[in-house]
């Protein structure tokens, strides 16, 4: 009886920790279809897995409420992406679209790509949608 207390008790802390935070997909295709189906904004996250910073860019903006958005992580040279409207050379880089693949803020490259900066724009676009 204990054991399924403490696990239970694990599994609460992990939901309350991990909900409405992003949840990163790995298919670019899947998570444009998703987001079409939902109407929620897709958030194109693009990195050059042999960077340093990588990995602390994407727990950064994991911590970001995720609930208004389908989350895609790309790897630079690795994952299938229409690359000509995400074409950069500058790593990371992120970019907010619609349904339609329409950019709603502006793209973000290096080290401006902060959670401020995505909370920053999720809020903009969410108040022109009220």
């Amino acid at each position: 009886m204990k054991r399924i207390v403490r696990n239970a008790s694990v599994w609460l802390l992990v939901s309350l920790f991990v909900y409405g935070r992003i949840s990163w997909r790995g298919d670019y295709d899947a998570a444009h279809r998703e987001a079409l189906k939902t109407g929620k904004y897709l958030v194109v996250l693009l990195v050059d897995p042999a960077a340093k910073e990588t990995s602390r860019v994407v727990r950064r903006l994991t911590r970001v409420d995720g609930r208004d958005v389908v989350a895609v992580l790309i790897s630079k040279g690795i994952s299938s992406y229409p690359i000509e409207m995400y074409y950069t050379t500058r790593f990371p880089a992120l970019f907010v679209v619609d349904g339609r693949e329409v950019f709603v803020c502006k793209p973000m490259y290096g080290d401006a790509v902060t959670p401020d900066a995505l909370r920053r724009c999720l809020y903009r676009i969410k108040g022109e949608a009220s």
